[in-house]
């Protein structure tokens, strides 16, 4: 089955969300979830196992169950707080753009910057449509598309 990125993604009871990584096993060389960014207006991101795909096109993905069935699915991102020194300084390179802008940042400076981590699965890994592929000899190119051909 083809589990396209960038495609809407439905349930039995209507449009949720779209679809934006995909998750593999490279020991099993197997697709093992899909990452689900809901349609709301936070972006909730949540895995998805592949087990729970009913049908797949080239811009649809259709569920086997309900919106609601999916309250218990995992989330893909979590936000981390960094902490800063008690000389007051912190590594730059995991800082906010925001971090930068102080003090006239927009946001309130009593609270602390955060960094969102995927939350991939021990021994996986994520592959984002547009993400950089590089080889031994350089860059090749951008991920459009990730084929998996089953064994025969």
């Amino acid at each position: 089955m083809d589990i396209p990125l960038n495609a809407k993604v439905y349930t039995k009871d209507g449009h949720i969300g779209r679809s934006v990584c995909l998750i593999i096993n490279p020991i099993k060389q197997e697709v093992t979830h899909f990452v689900l960014r809901r349609k709301d207006e936070f972006g909730y991101q949540e895995l998805v196992p592949v087990e729970r795909i009913k049908e797949a096109t080239q811009d649809m993905i259709l569920l086997n169950c309900y919106t609601h069935d999916l309250a218990e699915l995992a989330p893909f991102t979590k936000s981390e707080y960094i902490g800063i020194n008690p000389d007051g300084t912190s590594d730059p390179a995991a800082m906010d753009d925001e971090m930068f802008a102080w003090p006239y940042s927009p946001y309130d400076s009593s609270i602390p910057p955060t960094v969102r981590v995927e939350q991939i699965p021990h021994g996986e890994l994520g592959i984002h449509r547009g993400a950089e592929v590089e080889a031994t000899d350089g860059h090749v190119g951008t991920v459009g598309e990730f084929l998996v051909e089953p064994e025969h």
